[in-house]
């Protein structure tokens, strides 16, 4: 299955969870939230999914602004930044970057 494919499938079917996740994913299925999911997928990497919904108004929620304080999605929270300090990404563009 290519992997683009594999990465919608496996979101669906088992919610995103691989073991020993470093790696919170805040998602909603939009095309920036594929996008990450994609490339997290291609890269291997182990993460969670956190639905965050925003057509129930997810992304103002005060945990999800402490992430992304412009109520802005996608978000990651990698918990083995520099240092070994959580490092909070957001918005797809700079997160694939």
């Amino acid at each position: 299955m290519p992997l683009a494919l594999n990465a919608i499938a496996r979101i669906l079917a088992q919610g995103g969870n691989r073991t020993g996740a470093m790696i919170d994913f805040y998602y909603w299925p939009t095309p920036d939230g594929w996008k990450i999911a994609i490339a997290l997928e291609e890269m291997n990497l182990p993460y969670t999914t956190r639905l965050v919904n925003i057509g129930k108004g997810g992304q103002f929620n005060p945990d999800f602004l402490k992430i992304s304080p412009y109520n802005r999605m996608s978000a990651i929270v990698d918990h083995d930044g520099p240092d070994g300090a959580p490092l909070t990404l957001f918005e797809s563009g700079a997160i694939l970057q």
